[in-house]
């Protein structure tokens, strides 16, 4: 039984790690996304900020 307990904790835990790594993976992806379009605008919208 206690066992058990010990191997959903651990079971769990690797989870929640796995879940993080994703969303960090995620957020840099979109970021990274994000500053290719501001790269992709031309001169005068990058000067007038549009």
């Amino acid at each position: 039984m206690e066992r058990d307990k010990e191997l959903t904790k651990k079971r769990d835990e690797q989870l929640r790690e796995l879940i993080r790594a994703t969303q960090e993976l995620k957020q840099a992806q979109l970021e990274a996304t994000a500053a290719s379009q501001e790269s992709k605008k031309g001169f005068f919208a990058r000067l007038f900020g549009k």
